[in-house]
């Protein structure tokens, strides 16, 4: 995993020393709490879940234990707001696990695995932490989960239609409002969020570049931003109060194969992890447009498909 510092006034990366950091067999994406202590990292390939202490000055990932045991091929992980719970989607297990983490050592606890639908390859929690949402490419649905708020454990609450292949969620940072992309429909599902139910209740569908990957939206929730693999450009919207997606200029150039899209926490600076180029892009945000501004490339490992940000 390739870790690197970012000057905060114009979004440049510099490799971090060390980099890049030991993970498993063919790393799927990278979480970090939202105190920026600890990352984890999910290994498709051997069916684990590394764990890693960040150190606040440096960047240093040191490795917590031995990699913990997941579900069959995990494709993503998600950590709930409140730092308490990690959750992991098993693509292989259409299965979601669940794990209480321990604040003060990293250490993570099982909970237990729930069924989800075939091909889970994402996971995300609201922002209140009362439930999960786990999206199933290959039936074309979300499931939806109730969170226990004292032990972390899922409890099944529905599921939701969503378009062609989903493969990537984000919720709406008041919590009213989620967006899935659709890779196979070269789409984006927008959805309100019944607050007391989790259920989701379909607003529209906006179209993207070809193969879309992964959407993010700034934390006023006014503008997402969507990775279009297939075409090798970030798609920009204005988002309406209601989840009406507006295109906002011309899609802005990647390298290639673009599959996740990510902002600062101070959404002044966005990444872009480009499979294909092996690098990551980085682009400052225009404060009052969202417009993005290529800053440049910086080299990464081989096929890199997740990108984080630590600390603002």
């Amino acid at each position: 995993m390739s870790g690197y510092s970012v000057n905060a006034s114009n979004g440049m990366l510099t490799p971090i020393a060390g980099s890049p950091f030991t993970a498993g067999h063919r790393p799927s994406a990278v979480a970090v709490d939202s105190a920026g202590a600890y990352a984890f990292v999910s290994n498709y390939g051997d069916d684990t879940l590394s764990v890693y202490g960040i150190d606040l000055t440096t960047g240093v990932l040191n490795p917590i234990g031995a990699p913990v045991a997941t579900g069959s091929s995990p494709a993503a992980v998600t950590v709930s707001p409140n730092g308490r719970f990690v959750y992991v989607a098993n693509w292989g297990g259409d299965s979601v696990s669940a794990y209480s983490l321990n604040r003060t050592t990293g250490a993570l606890t099982p909970v237990g695995t729930v069924g989800a639908g075939a091909g889970t390859n994402a996971i995300v929690v609201d922002p209140a932490g009362a439930f999960a949402y786990a999206v199933n490419q290959d039936n074309g649905t979300v499931s939806i989960y109730s969170i226990d708020g004292s032990s972390g454990a899922l409890t099944a609450a529905g599921t939701a239609a969503t378009g062609g292949f989903p493969y990537a969620m984000t919720i709406a940072a008041n919590g009213t409002l989620a967006f899935v992309v659709n890779s196979g429909s070269n789409n984006v599902s927008a959805y309100a969020i019944n607050s007391a139910t989790g259920a989701l209740t379909a607003v529209g569908t906006y179209a993207t570049g070809t193969a879309p990957l992964s959407i993010t939206l700034n934390a006023a929730g006014t503008l997402a931003y969507v990775a279009n693999s297939g075409s090798n450009a970030v798609s920009e919207y204005g988002v309406g109060t209601t989840g009406v997606l507006t295109p906002l200029g011309s899609p802005v150039s990647t390298g290639s194969n673009p599959y996740n899209v990510t902002l600062n926490p101070g959404g002044t600076l966005a990444y872009v992890a480009n499979y294909g180029s092996a690098n990551v892009s980085a682009y400052n945000v225009d404060p009052a447009s969202g417009a993005l501004t290529l800053v440049g490339n910086y080299s990464a490992g081989t096929e890199p498909v997740s990108v984080v940000v630590a600390q603002p």
